[in-house]
């Protein structure tokens, strides 16, 4: 029952870093510049997987306004643009997200440091690297995506998660794509390494941007994408082999409602 406003002067809000069992809830976040709330299972920062894994975190029942920029140099490296998001999280085994608003609908153009747009609803930490996590009865309202392809502007994710095993996401509804990324490894405990269904994704209309619903890239295998709704964007689902990946095994694909596809033209790749 804590409102937290970052004045449009504060980098983040809270970081939890190789703890378990530790709750957010009932809570209000709003105007931090880069990436709202983090959950990492590992204390160094490092982008790998946890000796181990944090257990029993839970985020639900949140609301979070204008938590997330997409920044240009994060860290002062080479990296060119990045995006952080309201809800960050990786190294987490069994940890539940539900019951939450997430807005990021502001341009960020106040933003002094280099942002060039606006970050995510919930992304991947520290590599990612989760298992047997839940993403349920969200609200995501990402802004529509006004740049070109190759990250001019920003995507238009909701959420980006990489190398996931036994992660479900489901009736939750969005305006904004699902991204991931690199759900390749298997573990026996899990049958499957997404499984995405119930959920209704869109856009207000038809842009001249390129939009997306469901999106997997480099490589994912053991994935289920069954009874969502998607319509008023480009793409409904896409699998997209980029360089050297191992592609794509195992996927299944039913029983999803897709509708009003296509792109207005212009300049949106």
């Amino acid at each position: 029952n804590i409102a937290i406003d970052g004045q449009r002067l504060t980098f983040s809000s809270i970081h939890i870093a190789g703890r378990s069992n530790f709750k957010i809830y009932n809570c209000s976040f709003r105007n931090y510049t880069d990436g709202g709330v983090w959950f990492t299972g590992r204390n160094d920062n490092n982008e790998a997987a946890p000796a181990t894994f944090a257990t029993g975190n839970q985020f639900y029942n949140n609301r979070m306004v204008h938590c997330a920029s997409y920044v240009h140099d994060f860290g002062g490296g080479n990296l060119g643009y990045f995006g952080l998001a309201q809800l960050n999280f990786g190294g987490q085994t069994g940890m539940l997200v539900h019951n939450n608003y997430f807005d990021q609908q502001t341009d960020y153009t106040w933003k002094g440091d280099g942002g060039k747009g606006v970050g995510w609803c919930i992304k991947y930490a520290s590599g990612g690297y989760t298992k047997g996590c839940k993403i349920y009865n969200n609200t995501f309202l990402k802004i529509p995506y006004q740049g070109t392809y190759g990250g001019d502007g920003g995507w238009d994710f909701a959420i980006e998660i990489f190398r996931s095993q036994g992660m479900e996401i489901y009736n939750n509804t969005s305006q904004g794509s699902f991204d991931f990324n690199h759900d390749w490894d298997v573990d026996p405990a899990y049958s499957y390494n997404l499984w995405i269904h119930d959920n209704t994704i869109s856009q207000p209309a038809l842009s001249n941007f390129s939009e997306s619903g469901i999106i997997f890239e480099v490589e994912a295998r053991n994935v289920i994408v069954e009874r969502n709704t998607i319509y008023n964007v480009n793409w409904g689902v896409i699998l997209s082999v980029l360089g050297t990946s191992t592609g794509f095994k195992n996927f299944v694909i039913r029983n999803n409602l897709m509708y009003n596809l296509g792109k207005h033209g212009g300049n949106g790749g």
